[in-house]
């Protein structure tokens, strides 16, 4: 389950969603779920001042990538800011 939350305040979006499994789910799914969990973590751990901000991709990238997964390579914007998707 995908549980998709947005807050409009004063003009701005802000969007998060949290992945939740529920019942029985293939063992192919429990890991899509935990690699990207474990590299959502691993970037915003690395979030800091002074941070470049292309290493988040990088971070991530290298988590999933070995695991045979794959990541959209340009930003396109999620909810955050006066335009929303």
């Amino acid at each position: 389950m995908n549980l998709d939350v947005t807050a409009y305040y004063d003009g701005f979006h802000g969007d998060l969603n949290e992945t939740y499994l529920v019942g029985r789910v293939a063992e192919s799914s429990r890991d899509l779920v935990q690699k990207t969990y474990e590299s959502l973590m691993s970037a915003i751990e690395y979030c800091a001042p002074n941070k470049m901000y292309r290493e988040v991709g990088n971070i991530i990238s290298n988590i999933v990538e070995p695991a045979g997964y794959s990541v959209v390579r340009s930003y396109t914007g999620h909810g955050i800011g006066r335009i929303f998707h």
